[in-house]
């Protein structure tokens, strides 16, 4: 699906699953499977992929696409990294998130459009994956 905003465009996926990975050592919470809504987009000059679970509308995860990596474990299943994550520490930590699709097709879809957006950020949702 694409969406104009002003000036920009969005490419959203509709995912049967998302769930954020954590290190054992974690104290954060981190979120269970649950359906997203996955949407590339630019903010600020910025390629950005969000993630807003269906059941929490007051929030979102955004990873920069600049930073991040999909990585592909499965026809239906995906791990995506993002590995400049900013935190309130000194340092910077990888963030990454379990994805499942719906079909082989969304996930073939979806890799292409990441793949599009991480290279040319402009011209990303204006290409179409075959």
């Amino acid at each position: 699906m694409e969406v104009s905003v002003g000036q920009r465009q969005q490419q959203e996926f509709s995912l049967a699953s998302v769930s954020e990975l954590a290190s054992s050592a974690s104290t954060s919470a981190t979120t269970a499977p649950s359906p997203a809504i996955a949407r590339f987009c630019m903010d600020c000059g910025s390629s950005e992929l969000r993630i807003r679970w269906e059941n929490d509308a007051s929030g979102f995860a955004g990873l920069h696409l600049e930073s991040s990596q999909l990585f592909k474990l499965g026809p239906l299943q995906s791990v995506c990294v993002d590995e400049g994550f900013e935190t309130n520490k000194e340092k910077p930590y990888s963030r990454g998130f379990t994805i499942r699709f719906n079909t082989e097709e969304e996930g073939r879809d979806f890799h292409c459009t990441f793949e599009q957006w991480k290279k040319d950020p402009h011209q990303g949702a204006t290409y179409r994956c075959s």
